[in-house]
């Protein structure tokens, strides 16, 4: 751990304020959050309404692997961040930066939901099982990030959370990575090939032991051991990124294939489906963030403003989109079920952007800041 804190220091750069020398904006960045969130709500709108036609409703599921999307963005994210860092702390400073991303939003989101979900389940006569969700043992799994270990807590205490377990789990491991990524060029490739093996080999061997395979609700599909690849392969799309050998066309046909085979497998029942499906899928987003970064025209500024409030989006569209659905249901309004599903989308996005304008503003942001001020005494020795 010495020679990982030593090594992330690098006394190079002019470390300015919190260690970071300069703070370059990547608006290809948020273009690929705005697109991760838009397929996440498209997939969860698709959910609730009947009659769609296949088509439409295989889409709407596949949307679903906007998670993915948010995984290698984050992956891409950290690697940028971290390389142009030196701090006294590094490790040290990693987690307090990612903790003070993350938590306080969070800790809203087990607060809004439970207040939220108690009355919202009495009503529709769950009775005392309306708080179920709501133990401590639940509560105190998410508030410490652990609710990736323990299933009944992954993903109940706020809808869509086993996500943020992962991305914590993938947080603890990422120093480690990126710093034998750097030190160990030459053996990029082979550490990232033996990851996803090893991975593989792990849920294989577990698969063929209990007769059970992962499907795309199980906890072990929400597990860092299925998604890590993704991570990995965000990483090596980060020194893809640092490469001028990059070409657009390949790339688009590259990532075009992964996706196709993707989609062939997305509804398989064969057993390692829901294990390479990801991993299909962070090739075709690899490749999507490769070719992005190389564009010069032009971003629509609303898809980037939606990619910077897309974690405030994520965590409250669930709530939104129940409102949506209750309403619409009242309404009595009958459209053809495709535009029904567009309009529940569309009505799902806007209401939680709007609340999204907010949250980013008073939450997100206040959270960097206090992490910005904490690191700072870190590194002044006056923590």
């Amino acid at each position: 751990m010495a020679e990982l804190v030593a090594a992330l220091d690098r006394d190079t750069r002019d470390p300015g304020v919190g260690g970071l020398k300069s703070s370059p904006k990547y608006p290809w960045i948020d273009v690929l959050r705005g697109i991760a969130i838009l397929g996440v709500i498209a997939h969860h709108a698709a959910l609730y309404v009947r009659g769609l036609g296949a088509p439409t409703k295989f889409i709407g599921g596949f949307g679903k692997m906007g998670v993915q999307l948010f995984f290698v963005a984050s992956a891409i994210t950290l690697c940028l961040s971290t390389a142009r860092r030196t701090e006294r702390r590094p490790v040290l400073s990693f987690y307090l930066r990612r903790y003070f991303r993350i938590a306080p939003l969070y800790y809203l989101g087990i607060i809004f939901y439970a207040l939220y979900s108690i009355p919202f389940n009495y009503f529709h006569g769950f009775g005392p099982h309306a708080d179920a969700a709501y133990n401590l043992p639940d509560i105190a799994a998410n508030i410490l990030f652990v609710h990736g270990l323990y299933g009944p807590a992954n993903n109940t205490v706020v809808p869509g959370g086993w996500s943020i377990a992962t991305e914590m789990n993938f947080y603890t491991i990422f120093p480690l990575m990126f710093f034998l990524s750097e030190h160990y060029k030459m053996w990029r490739p082979a550490m990232a090939a033996s990851i996803i093996v090893f991975c593989g080999a792990v849920e294989f061997a577990i698969g063929n032991l209990t007769g059970h395979w992962p499907w795309n609700t199980d906890l072990e599909y929400y597990s860092l051991l299925n998604q890590l690849p993704v991570f990995v392969i965000g990483i090596l799309a980060y020194y893809l990124l640092q490469s001028s050998a990059i070409r657009r066309v390949p790339a688009a046909i590259a990532g075009a294939l992964s996706l196709l085979v993707a989609g062939s497998l997305f509804n398989s029942q064969a057993h390692m489906a829901y294990y390479f499906i990801p991993i299909l899928c962070a090739c075709a987003f690899s490749a999507l963030a490769l070719i992005l970064s190389q564009l010069s025209v032009g971003y629509p500024t609303s898809l980037i403003n939606i990619g910077k409030r897309s974690y405030s989006i994520y965590i409250l569209h669930f709530a939104f989109l129940h409102i949506v659905l209750f309403g619409w249901s009242a309404l009595r309004i009958h459209l053809p079920p495709t535009l029904e599903c567009l309009v529940v989308f569309l009505l799902t996005l806007g209401f939680a952007d709007l609340a999204a304008q907010f949250t980013e503003r008073q939450i997100e942001r206040r959270g960097i800041d206090l992490g910005r001020r904490i690191i700072s005494a870190v590194q002044t020795n006056r923590a």
